[in-house]
């Protein structure tokens, strides 16, 4: 059952977390190729095949739940995503699962991703029965700041690249 019906406006010192618009998607999409570079695998999160990641943020726009910081200066400067879908083992557990959070490394500090972290899990208290987020292993985001949230560690994950 995605998230479909609410608006946002919410504005800190100069920055507006509100949802992306189809607009927004070249920018995401340029984004989500600095933000693969950052996960630093040897395969890229982001494919060759542009029209795939296209349909795929357009559907996180109109059926999940895509925020975007937009500064008033420097227009877009962050984002978070993700699905909302029934646990795999218990539909009845609707889960709000984080695909992606980025900031541009010029605006680290900034507030936004602060904004967008409150905003996330704001709609998702509100829809959803669990929120999941992760943090990659080179994130400046420290475990502490889930925590103060409500967060629990419940889980660890390991990648092994062939």
């Amino acid at each position: 059952m995605p998230i479909v019906n609410f608006t946002i406006t919410l504005k800190a010192m100069s920055v507006e977390i509100r949802r992306a618009v189809q607009s927004d998607i070249p920018w995401i999409l340029a984004e989500l190729k600095e933000f693969s570079k950052f996960y630093g695998t040897k395969h890229s999160l982001f494919g060759k095949d542009l029209e795939h990641s296209e349909v795929f943020i357009q559907i996180l726009i109109d059926k999940h739940l895509f925020l975007v910081a937009d500064d008033s200066t420097h227009g877009l400067i962050g984002l978070i995503a993700g699905t909302v879908e029934p646990h795999p083992y218990n539909p009845e557990i609707l889960t709000l699962n984080e695909c992606f959070w980025w900031v541009q490394e010029k605006h680290r500090g900034s507030k936004a991703g602060l904004l967008l972290l409150n905003e996330f899990v704001r709609i998702g208290k509100q829809h959803c029965d669990w929120i999941w987020m992760t943090l990659e292993s080179a994130s400046p985001v420290k475990d502490a700041s889930l925590i103060r949230r409500g967060f629990k560690e419940q889980e660890r994950s390991f990648l092994l690249e062939n």
